[in-house]
């Protein structure tokens, strides 16, 4: 993946603390959408535990249970009661959780952006998070959960970097301050979450609500303040530098397709045919002469000038 810079800090950059303000944006953002996350996280397994997969007919309530069951029983060789199918479902999700992330960063750096990428994330963890409220609905809304942190994750902390041009001593602050945010979230999440989700008044389906509560929260403040990330400016800047990048790395691959069918002469640049240098003002190469047969087009002056020439012949 190609490594992000940051963007010109400009003279008259409002701040806040001696910090520009889009990283407090990023902080309550963040801070929420782990409030969301810890919050969903601290009931999940309670919730399977001691309501869903002890039902009767948990497998016609719960859409896919009786094949993921299966399938985890099919790879293990063992009988899976609720309290182990329910750390094997949790031990799944949270490595998922973890895994996506890295095509969440190949997705925004090379097709939506950090910023675009942000707000799917965002999205899809909100209906991950409601649709929890629906028994049925319990392993798509995971899936959706799964995939919203692969999108938010990587992107969010990312513009933080962004905000700080190259070298400025700021930068290792603003994580500390960053940190703090996600901390906060996590702190508070099973507090509020656990307490409606084991609440005989409220249910498991009100800590869920109040997860995607957050997380919508979280998604307001982003979107409401886009005017202060300068990672916004930075974020276009890197898409289209990445792009741009990829595609002169396809042109002049030192193994392409193109340079291994034809040679060029290292003089102009021009392709070779039969070993004669093809262009027609052959004066203007090497004093005069029609240079011998040269190497690969990549090879000496003709690796900038020649393959553009070599890929049309």
């Amino acid at each position: 993946m190609v490594t992000m810079t940051a963007a010109a800090s400009p003279q008259n950059e409002k701040t806040f603390l001696g910090h520009p303000r889009g990283l407090f944006v990023l902080f309550f953002t963040e801070m929420w959408e782990r409030f969301s996350y810890y919050g969903m996280r601290s009931i999940l397994v309670l919730y399977m535990v001691r309501h869903l997969f002890i039902q009767p007919d948990v497998g016609a309530r719960v859409l896919g249970f009786n094949a993921l069951k299966g399938f985890l029983e099919a790879i293990f060789r063992t009988h899976y009661d609720a309290q182990p199918l329910s750390s094997q479902i949790y031990g799944l999700y949270t490595g998922l959780v973890y895994f996506t992330p890295f095509f969440g960063g190949m997705l925004a750096d090379r097709v939506l952006g950090q910023r675009k990428t942000v707000v799917v994330g965002g999205v899809l963890m909100a209906i991950g998070h409601f649709m929890m409220a629906s028994e049925r609905m319990f392993f798509p809304a995971l899936m959706f959960l799964i995939l919203g942190n692969g999108c938010f994750k990587p992107n969010i902390s990312t513009q933080v970097g962004l905000l700080y041009p190259p070298g400025d001593p700021r930068r290792d602050r603003a994580f500390s301050i960053f940190y703090v945010g996600i901390n906060l979230g996590a702190f508070f999440a099973p507090i509020v979450c656990g307490s409606l989700g084991q609440s005989k008044q409220f249910g498991w389906h009100w800590g869920f609500a109040a997860a995607g509560v957050g997380m919508i929260l979280g998604l307001i403040i982003y979107l409401l303040n886009q005017k202060y990330p300068r990672a916004r400016r930075a974020d276009a800047t890197q898409c289209r530098r990445t792009r741009r990048e990829g595609k002169e790395k396809r042109t002049a691959h030192p193994r392409g397709v193109a340079a291994r069918r034809s040679d060029c002469c290292r003089m102009c640049g021009s392709s070779l045919r039969s070993g004669r240098c093809t262009n027609s003002r052959a004066t203007r190469c090497s004093s005069g002469r029609t240079p011998t047969r040269a190497g690969p087009c990549w090879a000496g002056p003709c690796r900038a000038r020649g393959s553009r020439r070599s890929t049309r012949s």
